[in-house]
Parts: C-alpha cells; sequence; structure tokens
C-alpha cells in the first residue's frame, strides 16, 4: 500500500482493490462509486459489461484533480455459472495489481414465488445459495493465497431470509441458507485473515408480489399485510454503499460473521 498523504489518509478505501458483481445494478452501482470516491479501484463485473464499461468511464471522469491514490476503474466479464473462470479472471487481476482486498457479490434471483414452485425453487437456491458458497470459495482461495493473506468478502442479502413467516418463499428461504453459509465460512476463514459479511437491505414488497405468494388472499388482507408489517421507511442503496465501505475499511476490521441489517422503521429479529 502507498504510503498515507494529507489527501489519501481521509480515505477509508485508499489504494485497495475491489471486485463487485452485479456492478450494472442500482445497488452496485451506489457501491462502486462509493468503494472509488474512498480510494479503491473498483472493477465492475456484471453480464451487462457494456453498461459496465460505461460506468467505468464516468467514474474515471469524476476523480478528483487532488487525488493522488492508484486507483482505477474497470469492467470486467463476468459469468455466475462458470465460477472457476471467474477465479482466473480474478487471479490474474490480483497478480496484476499484487492484492484483492474486497469482493462484493451483489448478484440475486430476487423472484419471490409460493413454495409449490419447485423450479422457481431450484433457481433461487442456484443463485441465492449455491452461488454465494462458491463465491466465497474462490474468492478466499485467492485471497489466502496472496501474501499478505486476507480480504474482505461482502454479499448481498435480504430481510426476507429472518421473516420467514411474513413472505413463505423460495426467496425467503435461500436467503436463510446464505446466511448460515456466510456464518460458517466466517469461522472457517478467519484464522487466514479473510472477513466473510453480509449486508441486508429491508425493501419494500408489493400486493402484486404478495398476491403470488397467497393467490387466494383477498385484496383488503393483502392491504393488511403491507399496511402492519410492510410499508415502513426503507434502507436505501446509499444506505447499503455506506455500510459495505465501513466493513470494508479498518473500522470494520474486527467485525466477521455478521449479517448487517438495514430495517429502516421495520423491526425485524
Amino acid at each position: 500500500m502507498s504510503p498515507c498523504n494529507m489527501y489519501t489518509c481521509r480515505l477509508l478505501l485508499a489504494n485497495k482493490v475491489a471486485v463487485i458483481t452485479g456492478a450494472a445494478s442500482t445497488v452496485g452501482k451506489a457501491i462502486a462509486r462509493k468503494f472509488f470516491k474512498n480510494g479503491a479501484s473498483v472493477f465492475l463485473a456484471d453480464k451487462e459489461l457494456n453498461t459496465c464499461k460505461s460506468f467505468a468511464g464516468e467514474l474515471e471522469n469524476s476523480k478528483d484533480p487532488n487525488d493522488k491514490t492508484t486507483k482505477v476503474a474497470k469492467a470486467m466479464t463476468y459469468d455466475t455459472s462458470d465460477w472457476l473462470k471467474f477465479r482466473d479472471e480474478i487471479e490474474n487481476l490480483k497478480d496484476e495489481h499484487k492484492h484483492l482486498d474486497i469482493f462484493y457479490n451483489n448478484t440475486e434471483f430476487n423472484h419471490v414465488s409460493a413454495l409449490s414452485d419447485s423450479k422457481a425453487f431450484e433457481t433461487a437456491m442456484a443463485a441465492n445459495f449455491q452461488s454465494v458458497l462458491d463465491s466465497i470459495n474462490h474468492t478466499s482461495a485467492v485471497m489466502t493465497s496472496q501474501n499478505p493473506k486476507g480480504g474482505c468478502i461482502l454479499l448481498r442479502s435480504s430481510t426476507m431470509g429472518l421473516l420467514g413467516d411474513l413472505v413463505p418463499s423460495a426467496y425467503s428461504i435461500s436467503q436463510a441458507a446464505a446466511i448460515g453459509v456466510i456464518r460458517a465460512k466466517a469461522a472457517e476463514l478467519a484464522v487466514h485473515g479473510v472477513r466473510v459479511n453480509s449486508i441486508s437491505q429491508h425493501a419494500n414488497v408489493h400486493k402484486r408480489v404478495l398476491k403470488s405468494i397467497f393467490p387466494h388472499a383477498e385484496d383488503d388482507h393483502l392491504e393488511h399485510m403491507i399496511n402492519k408489517y410492510i410499508m415502513t421507511k426503507m434502507a436505501t442503496e446509499e444506505d447499503v454503499a455506506n455500510a459495505a465501505v465501513y466493513l470494508a475499511s479498518d473500522y470494520g476490521k474486527s467485525l466477521t460473521g455478521n449479517n448487517l441489517i438495514l430495517n429502516g422503521e421495520f423491526t425485524t429479529p
């Protein structure tokens, strides 16, 4: 890491290297923008490669003239169906930039469906459970092989993983399983200096979504659920990005195995 100067000392992620998946999404862009603003090089991974290239250019053009960090913003190819290939790409990235400090998995399948829909259940588990496990395994292999060892792995989650009684769906189950994986892998990787945490953003659920879960429910019952349990002040994408910076910075160096809940005004277990 470069020596600290008057400018870089104010940055929480100065000269760190971060890979962000799902970087073309609203949340992914907010995280990338906040990381970049705090001095990190950001590598934007998403199936929408052209969107990432355009956004990377936008970030490069936003650099402060007084910025003396070595940060860059670049797009990279990303395919969740081939994690071995993606691991090779982040391995090459680590070799080029000497270190991989932060990995943020912002990819998820967020279709809410009834438990009777077995195909939707398999898809949700593949995207939100198996993909999380694969991303941790492959990224941590890179982080534990570098010198010095260590890094920060962050994953997107949802409060729906804590509220199975409110939205009993494949999505809720997959999120609950992912939180379990995060805690287990955090315990396993702690000795190698790799921290693993997730951020759960409480998001709005609309009546049409509840209708797909409870097809026989009357509209007034759905309205009651929304008004009593769901419609509250929500955490924003900016809130998620700020939480990610905190967890990835030295301020969060003692935190691992945590699911940081951004629940706004909604009380969660």
